[in-house]
């Protein structure tokens, strides 16, 4: 009988071992893998900013405005 429950103990703590081990791993991959976020998400930022501008100076092109006198020098 303490020959199986040896055996138990000895079981789950490679059991242990390897879940300790598996949390590790999963915790540096959740690590990498917020800081390759935070970076898209400051990109997204950039190219969101880039379009905003390049609309207004788009728009800035296409403006008529009516009931002025052109003169010439």
């Amino acid at each position: 009988m303490i020959k199986i429950l040896r055996n138990f103990v000895e079981s789950f703590n490679d059991n242990l071992a390897v879940l300790n081990t598996t949390m590790a791993d999963t915790c540096s991959q959740v690590a990498d893998n917020n800081s390759e976020l935070q970076k898209l998400k400051f990109e997204v930022k950039k190219v969101e900013r880039r379009n905003t501008k390049w609309k207004a100076h788009t728009t800035r092109e296409n403006i008529k405005i009516y009931n002025l006198l052109e003169t010439t020098n």
